[in-house]
């Protein structure tokens, strides 16, 4: 897999700290008057045990977040990675900062949105309420999102969900309209990457969700941790446009 790095950075806490609870990845792409929010968003976190990768996606001279990465980095006292490529689309850069990530929960953060200041708490909290014997079961917890107003999107998860077999849970999952959020399990994440077909720049996350679904079940609870903003369009993240996708569905994952 040549994901055609350009370089990595890291801060001093980086080599002090190896073995994390979290990791939380950022790619971005062409955001640097808006990647701020997300950064501020992890800098607040309630819950400190916790590394963050932020990757730059080929972004164009003009769009370059390497002075702010600079201060970011030399400023904040937790694990940091800054690693710069050539562009893949949002999909490489994901697997990219999973391939480097030591953390056991795996956390996405696109750099548009920002995480509820005990967002990692929660997660970390609803991965601990699944029975320890049972936690090979799962490849990660889903929460809930807030708008830009303040207000949850999507409908309730009924209590009892997740006492309930996984193809009723999932059911109840995939009916849910609007954003939902959550943690995977590192180990999982980094067997299971997105595909990367050659000259693709566009590759749905839903094609690597559907496949764990049928590997592995997910623990639902009504907790919110992000807000997701709708100021921008989904390409953000991906250097390529909507005909980059064709063909993705069919590709299989290893």
């Amino acid at each position: 897999m040549d994901r055609k790095i350009r370089e990595i950075k890291t801060n001093k806490a980086w080599e002090c700290y190896k073995s994390p609870a979290f990791t939380v990845i950022t790619p971005v792409y062409n955001r640097k008057k808006l990647i701020g929010r997300a950064m501020a968003s992890v800098e607040k976190q309630s819950f400190r045990d916790f590394e963050y990768i932020v990757i730059d996606d080929g972004s164009i001279e003009e769009e370059s977040i390497d002075d702010i990465m600079e201060e970011f980095m030399e400023r904040v006292s937790f694990p940091v990675m800054f690693i710069k490529k050539e562009n893949g689309g949002v999909h490489t850069a994901r697997n990219l900062g999973t391939v480097h990530g030591r953390g056991m929960l795996w956390c996405a953060l696109d750099s548009d949105d920002c995480l509820l200041e005990d967002a990692l708490e929660k997660m970390y909290c609803a991965w601990q309420e699944i029975p320890l014997g049972k936690r090979s079961q799962y490849y990660g917890v889903v929460t809930r999102c807030i708008d830009g107003n303040g207000q949850i999107i999507g409908k309730a998860i009924p209590a009892q969900i997740n006492e309930q077999g996984w193809k009723t849970a999932r059911k109840f999952k995939m009916s849910v309209k609007g954003e939902l959020h959550g943690a995977c399990a590192m180990q999982v994440m980094k067997k299971h990457l997105w595909p990367e077909p050659e000259g693709v720049t566009f590759v749905t996350e839903s094609i690597l969700w559907c496949y764990l679904d049928m590997k592995y079940r997910q623990y639902l609870t009504n907790k919110t941790t992000r807000t997701y903003y709708l100021d921008n369009a989904w390409e953000h993240l991906s250097g390529g446009g909507a005909e980059d996708s064709a063909g993705c569905e069919e590709c299989i994952l290893e």
